[in-house]
C-alpha cells in the first residue's frame, strides 16, 4: 500500500515538472524573439547615410554701367571674369553719375568718391564707365581697395587685364614685382593672363 501511494505520488510530481518545463521553455522563447529589419528598411537607411552634401554655390559678381558707358563692353567684361574665375556674372541696370563723384573740374570721375557712393558691403558690384577716371590727379584705368566689394572701371584697350587685377584687389591681393603677374603694375610690355605662384598661393590661404 505504502509502495502504492508512493508511485501515485512520483507519478503526479512528474506531470507538475512537465507543465513547469513547457511554461518554462514558451517564456525563455519569447523573451528571445528579436525582429529582424525588412531589407527595404536597411536600404532606406543606407540610403539616408551616404546622401551626398549639397554643392557650395558659385561667386557671383555684378556688372552695371556707370555714368557713360558702352553696353556691348558690359558682355566683354562678363566673358573675362568668367573666364578666369568662374563666376557668375549677371549684369544689373546702369547707374547715372552724381556730381560728388567728380574732380572740382567736373571733368574726371573720383575713383574714391565713386566707391564711396556706390559702394555695396553685401554685392561684388563693377562698374563700367567711358568717362575719364582719376585717383588723386592721376589717371588710371580701375580702382578699389583691398578688400573692398566695390570696383571702379574705365573701359579701354587693357579691359581684361584691368578687370581681373581689380576682381584681385578684391581678394585681398596688394600689388606685385613679378612683372608677367596679373597684379603687376606698369607692366603693359607683358603678357599678362593668371596670377604668378605667389599671388596664387595667398589666394588659397
Amino acid at each position: 500500500m505504502r509502495t502504492l501511494l508512493l508511485i501515485c505520488g512520483m507519478i503526479i510530481l512528474s506531470f507538475f515538472i512537465k507543465d513547469a518545463v513547457k511554461e518554462n521553455k514558451s517564456y525563455n522563447i519569447n523573451e528571445v524573439r528579436i525582429e529582424q529589419p525588412s531589407l527595404k528598411q536597411e536600404k532606406e537607411k543606407t540610403k539616408s547615410e551616404t546622401k551626398p552634401n549639397p554643392e557650395p554655390k558659385k561667386k557671383v559678381v555684378y556688372l552695371r554701367g556707370l555714368g557713360k558707358f558702352t553696353p556691348s563692353d558690359l558682355e566683354e567684361f562678363k566673358g573675362y571674369i568668367k573666364e578666369l574665375y568662374n563666376y557668375d556674372v549677371v549684369i544689373l541696370d546702369p547707374v547715372q553719375t552724381k556730381s560728388q563723384m567728380y574732380t572740382p573740374d567736373g571733368r574726371s570721375l573720383e575713383v574714391s568718391e565713386c566707391i564711396f557712393s556706390l559702394n555695396n558691403y553685401d554685392k561684388t558690384t563693377i562698374y563700367i564707365t567711358d568717362e575719364n577716371l582719376v585717383t588723386e590727379d592721376l589717371e588710371v584705368r580701375g580702382g578699389t581697395y583691398l578688400n573692398c566689394k566695390t570696383v571702379i572701371i574705365e573701359s579701354g584697350n587693357y579691359n581684361k587685364d584691368t578687370v581681373l587685377h581689380e576682381l584681385g584687389h578684391t581678394l585681398g591681393l596688394e600689388h606685385c614685382d613679378n612683372p608677367k603677374c596679373l597684379m603687376a603694375i606698369y607692366n603693359d610690355e607683358h603678357i599678362t593672363n593668371d596670377f604668378c605662384d605667389e599671388c596664387k598661393k595667398k589666394l588659397k590661404q
